[in-house]
């Protein structure tokens, strides 16, 4: 076996492992005329016979080098000899960064991917492009050296979404071996050749130390190192994706079990929660985590500011993230409802819930009930007026049984302090409720009076919804 070919057999074994492709995708492939990408260009073309694969080049000129237009050209011919598709993409990405208050690198990078997308016929065609070996170490070297986490420290990914990495097992040496092999020539783009950049500073003065005067190697070892930590980070993502659900109530994030949680998973716990609020990862740092698990650890009821209008909220020992213009206003107050049992009913309420009932006649004792926390079912011949769903009143109360199992009444706010229901939260929580006697405080418990029993022939199913 020549050389090409065994390179070639270990870029597609590699692409096997991690499930790149599968028969009949369509695969958009990015190609800037360098080494990278004809390597990843001609090892596609080989590849895509035996899988059905239909190949698409991209090619983006950034507006940005005179040979650009050359290079294009040459994609083109390429391409035309190959038999394969070639879309050419113009773009001023000299203005985008300018007006968007990017680097031009940053920039480009957008717009190649928004150029990829666009190529795409099909919605789950993937997107090939052309990172390496060395590009995965400078990456992890370039995360390091800023702070990142694990998650940054895994680098490049082989697989992120549709977008797929073929060339991560080959080195920037093994590429050139195999274009040379295969009698192909490339083009150089000359602002690699710089120090203008982080990466290429990276590239030239440290990891080329290294591989010459540190030992030899060093830049396939620290892929590998970074292949590991990328690995390490898929089992914690899945540890606290397990995780995640046992520390969550109706109340917010349950500080005490959370603190009884190894400090990494805990964090990242708390990390996703806040990207969650804040519906982006952006600006989203360590240090508002700290300020979270402080909040947690600190007795009594606090509150923080966070980025993006965000308000950290501990009450009872439970932590919740919200808008600051949430965290004053009761979200139902004064709406109100009426169900006068027309057998089925749905309310929209606001905030994106719903509440919804129904009639179930029996004939048979009731023997069996809904498990679930937002499905309830009470005796409907107990209810002897429309019931209305709405936030709590003064006087408004529950019944239920005291120490020696006899019905008693309990205000609703007492009962809200003995849950230790957050303050912020009481005029937030629906309930059912017919005149002053509530049936159900949704998410909580229902009225021992309306319970159904043995007698029951008619029940009144409630179920609410957020969604």
């Amino acid at each position: 076996m020549n050389r090409a070919k065994e390179l070639e057999e270990k870029v597609f074994s590699y692409m096997e492992e991690h499930n790149m492709v599968k028969a009949g995708d369509e695969i958009v492939v990015g190609v800037s005329g360098g080494a990278d990408s004809l390597c990843l260009l001609f090892m596609l073309s080989k590849y895509a016979g035996s899988k059905r694969l239909t190949l698409h080049v991209v090619h983006i000129n950034h507006g940005i080098r005179p040979e650009a237009s050359d290079e294009a050209e040459y994609v083109r011919t390429i391409c035309r000899d190959l038999d394969i598709d070639f879309t050419l993409v113009n773009e001023d990405v000299r203005t985008f960064a300018a007006q968007n208050k990017l680097s031009e690198e940053e920039a480009g990078r957008i717009k190649r991917y928004e150029a990829f997308k666009k190529a795409a016929v099909s919605e789950n065609a993937k997107i090939a492009v052309a990172h390496n070996m060395n590009d995965r170490s400078e990456t992890m070297l370039f995360n390091l050296f800023r702070g990142s986490d694990i998650k940054g420290l895994g680098s490049i990914r082989p697989v992120n979404g549709n977008i797929i990495r073929p060339l991560l097992v080959l080195s920037r040496e093994e590429i050139e071996e195999y274009l040379s092999e295969i009698r192909v020539t490339f083009c150089t783009d000359k602002t690699n050749l710089t120090d203008d950049y982080s990466r290429n500073r990276i590239r030239h003065n440290i990891l080329e130390y290294a591989e010459n005067n540190v030992i030899k190697g060093a830049t396939k070892n620290i892929a590998r190192g970074a292949e590991v930590l990328d690995n390490i980070n898929d089992y914690l993502e899945e540890v606290t994706a397990k995780k995640t659900p046992e520390v969550m109530s109706q109340k917010g994030i349950d500080g005490e079990k959370l603190l009884s949680i190894h400090p990494v998973i805990r964090s990242r716990i708390l990390y996703n929660a806040l990207v969650e609020a804040a519906g982006r990862a952006k600006d989203v740092e360590e240090i508002h985590v700290k300020i979270l698990e402080k909040l947690l650890d600190s007795p009594g009821n606090h509150r923080a500011d966070l980025p993006y209008g965000l308000v950290a909220v501990k009450e009872y020992g439970f932590l919740r993230i919200m808008k600051k213009t949430e965290e004053q206003v009761p979200a139902e107050s004064g709406s109100e409802y009426v169900y006068e049992f027309q057998n089925e009913k749905v309310f929209n309420l606001k905030n994106h819930e719903e509440i919804g009932f129904r009639i179930i006649n029996t004939t048979e004792p009731v023997r069996k009930f809904p498990t679930d926390t937002y499905t309830k079912w009470l005796d409907c011949d107990k209810i002897k007026k429309p019931i209305m769903v709405r936030t709590r009143r003064d006087s408004d109360y529950m019944t239920i049984r005291d120490d020696r199992g006899n019905l008693i009444h309990k205000s609703l706010s007492d009962y809200m302090i003995t849950e230790k229901i957050p303050p912020s939260e009481r005029d937030r929580i629906y309930l059912v409720a017919e005149g002053s006697h509530v049936l159900w405080l949704v998410g909580y418990r229902i009225s021992e009076y309306y319970k159904t029993d043995f007698g029951t022939r008619k029940i009144l199913e409630i179920n609410y919804l957020h969604f």
